[in-house]
């Protein structure tokens, strides 16, 4: 892309720069974000059905292949983050759960990632919120329709 000055051009350096920015690096977290994102899959998973998440199911939420989701567990596994179970109702089937431990990783991550997004709003102020909701809200629908381009 031509470094022309074009508003196509400095909304790319935009995406760059916001790309560098790895706000979800800088929480301090023992964790990389794709592993925060996990812990956040399976908390969800956990919430509706207490005996937790198959890795299929952990797969088609975070939209990765089932050996990227099962390399990923296994590391968190290692970590004592999560663990591994059979299913209850049929032992064929196993089921990945949070431990303690994740728990309190995955609550110090909502808690730093609401500060983040809440200073944000407060830099921003309301108004310029709403209107970047509304503006990232629109570049989802763009993205989702691939035939634009």
């Amino acid at each position: 892309m031509e470094n022309d000055g074009s508003v196509s051009q400095r909304l790319f350096q935009s995406f760059m720069r916001f790309r560098r920015l790895k706000w979800m690096e800088q929480q301090d977290s023992c964790c990389r974000p794709s592993d925060i994102r996990l812990l956040f899959c399976i908390q969800r998973g956990q919430d509706s059905n207490e005996s937790g998440l198959k890795i299929s199911e952990i797969s088609h939420l975070l939209r990765v292949r089932a050996p990227t989701v099962t390399q990923q567990v296994s590391g968190m596994e290692a970590q004592g983050m999560v663990e591994r179970r059979t299913d209850e109702n049929d032992k064929r089937v196993i089921r990945v759960r949070l431990t303690n431990a994740g728990e309190a990783v995955t609550e110090t991550a909502r808690k730093r990632t609401h500060a983040w997004f809440s200073g944000l709003v407060k830099y921003l102020g309301e108004e310029d919120s709403e209107h970047l909701v509304h503006l990232l809200d629109k570049i989802s629908e763009f993205s989702i329709g691939d035939d634009k381009l």
